[in-house]
């Protein structure tokens, strides 16, 4: 009996160590990126909710939906629709999606994370990515679906987007 008293201390014990271990964080204000330390079981934590979050919302907006191209349309939507541009003046926070989400503003490279982690928790296999215009000195974020087999271009902060009449 004392070996198990003193096993499950040391355990619990070794547990509240490992779970306070102090781990980083980011979060970038105006494009100042500051690095911050929170303990392990704190971003955890919010890790998993960020998770539940997603799935939730994902699942919310394609109800009903039955196809991919249904699925990636009514995210689209939704993001165009709740996700608004920032305001003049206002600061650029980049930290996680679904803070984006929570604040409803992003800049362009957000929405586009926001539209491709909602397809992706949808089951619909998309990414983001940034592409330099001619002058090479801007970039714009477009956004990639994969709809029949090919990837569909969007670009949810201009709300614009391109399939053609096979995809379906």
């Amino acid at each position: 009996m004392l070996k198990k008293v003193v096993t499950s201390i040391l355990f619990f014990a070794l547990m509240g160590v490992v779970l306070n271990i102090p781990v980083t964080t980011r979060q970038g204000i105006n494009g100042v990126v500051r690095i911050y330390k929170i303990p392990f079981y704190i971003k955890t934590i919010e890790f998993m909710n960020r998770n539940y979050q997603h799935r939730r919302l994902a699942a919310e907006i394609t109800s009903g939906c039955r196809t991919d191209k249904e699925k990636t349309m009514a995210i689209f939507d939704w993001v165009v629709k709740n996700i608004r541009k920032p305001p003049e003046g206002f600061d650029i926070f980049d930290d996680h999606v679904l803070n984006i989400i929570i604040r409803r503003y992003g800049a362009s490279d957000q929405m586009a994370d926001v539209f491709t982690t909602l397809c992706v928790y949808s089951g619909v296999p998309a990414m983001r990515m940034p592409v330099r215009l001619q002058d090479g000195r801007k970039a714009i974020t477009l956004s990639y679906v994969l709809l029949d087999n090919k990837w569909r271009v969007f670009d949810v902060y201009r709300n614009l987007f391109f399939l053609n009449k096979k995809a379906k």
